[in-house]
């Protein structure tokens, strides 16, 4: 009767570990690792173009970004750029909108190749108001934030899909302009 007891006590034992190992390998091969040459940790540099789509002058023009970036960790980064959010015009006037801006990002890998980012920050814009007879202009500093996806092409790469937006409180002849803005960008990331 103990040799039963033990045989089959024995035979559970292994059946149990057998499938706790699948099931723990399983498991593992959906955790993502680090590794040295990935984007994980490290100083990187970018470039973006897109459309910028303006509220309140109800137009759209080209715009582009050159941004740098550190990587803290797979999950925060900093980064800092140049924008030009291009000319709208609206009723015989146009603005020009350039900025420098400062985020905290938030990166949330998917998959391994891909993964999903959140950025908040302060934005240094320059808002240039153009009429026929004068060129009026403003600067401050305002909120930005953007969402997006990076799809990594190698180690070290990625193409980056953004939508940034930037909220520009102007004013110009004693008028307050609250233009916000909306960029749809496409561009590339590259690890140092």
């Amino acid at each position: 009767m103990k040799k039963s007891i033990t045989i089959t006590g024995t035979a559970a034992l292994l059946l149990f570990s057998t499938i706790g190992n699948s099931i723990a390998s399983e498991i593992a091969s959906d955790i993502r690792v680090s590794k040295p040459d990935s984007q994980g940790t490290g100083l990187y540099l970018g470039a973006k173009a897109g459309i910028a789509n303006y509220d309140e002058a109800d137009d759209s023009d080209g715009a582009f970004d050159l941004f740098v970036g550190f990587n803290l960790n797979e999950v925060l980064s900093i980064e800092a750029g140049w924008t030009d959010l291009g000319e709208a015009s609206n009723s015989g006037s146009s603005v020009e909108v350039t900025a420098l801006h400062v985020d905290i990002v938030g990166n949330m890998g998917l998959r391994s190749d891909l993964s999903l980012f959140g950025k908040i920050g302060l934005a240094r814009w320059d808002f240039d108001h153009n009429t026929n007879a004068t060129t009026e202009n403003d600067s401050g500093v305002d909120l930005s934030f953007g969402v997006g996806f990076d799809y990594n092409i190698s180690g070290r790469s990625a193409v980056r899909f953004a939508l940034d937006f930037y909220a520009i409180d102007a004013e110009i002849n004693n008028i307050d302009v609250d233009e916000d803005i909306m960029v749809f960008s496409v561009g590339a990331k590259f690890g140092m």
